[in-house]
């Protein structure tokens, strides 16, 4: 038994020490609709906006949640070497795909009281060594005006061309597919979609209209 507990503990660190590895990462801007191609990391962009008079703290830069970057923005997601790893962009936000989900397969569940489906496009291009899954190594969530974040997993339906059917892509490999979320009826259009990468503690926001 004691044995046991001894190799419980040594598979823990083992998990705890993968995650560690994985700990920071960056994400840049690289483009936003109708502009031509920039390459801005978040952090050392100028405050858009200036001081409102009343408070010397600066403007929230594009891509943080006050300042989400509009549709069609890419994103470079860099991991924790600092090396490129996915260039991810939001193509299309629809906030009510209910007659999709319905149409696309017949034992799709029905979205809750108050709810309605929302689909996010995105294309992605992985720039990493070796190979990964985008589906498993990127993802998407909605957080609303209210601040409740809401997953795919919520409400799990099938949609057309999901992210989650996407095969491991390797270096240069590129692929568009979406995202189907659940989403608060109420005020659905001051959301934002949330991009995460996988043991990477950076984020990035994106307009959900």
């Amino acid at each position: 038994m004691r044995g046991e507990h001894r190799k419980s503990a040594a598979i823990y660190l083992v998990i705890i020490a993968w995650q560690l590895v994985g700990c920071g990462g960056t994400t840049t801007l690289v483009s936003v609709p109708n502009n031509e191609s920039t390459t801005i990391p978040i952090s050392d962009q100028q405050p858009i906006g200036g001081s409102n008079g009343t408070d010397n703290s600066p403007e929230p830069a594009v891509g943080d949640r006050a300042q989400p970057a509009p549709i069609g923005s890419t994103v470079l997601v860099r991991d924790s070497s600092g090396d490129p790893l996915w260039e991810v962009t939001l193509l299309e936000s629809i906030l009510n795909v209910n007659e999709i989900i319905e149409s696309e397969n017949q034992f799709n569940s029905a979205p809750p009281s108050g709810f309605q489906f929302a689909s996010a496009k995105v294309r992605v291009t992985y720039l990493g060594v070796g190979s990964k899954v985008p589906g498993w190594d990127l993802t998407l969530k909605f957080i609303s005006a209210a601040g409740t974040t809401h997953e795919e997993s919520d409400v799990f339906v099938v949609g057309p061309d999901n992210l989650t059917d996407v095969n491991e892509l390797y270096n240069g490999g590129t692929a568009t597919a979406s995202v189907y979320i659940a989403i608060p009826i109420a005020d659905s259009a001051k959301g934002t979609w949330r991009l995460t990468s996988l043991f990477l503690d950076t984020e990035f926001y994106f307009a959900a209209s």
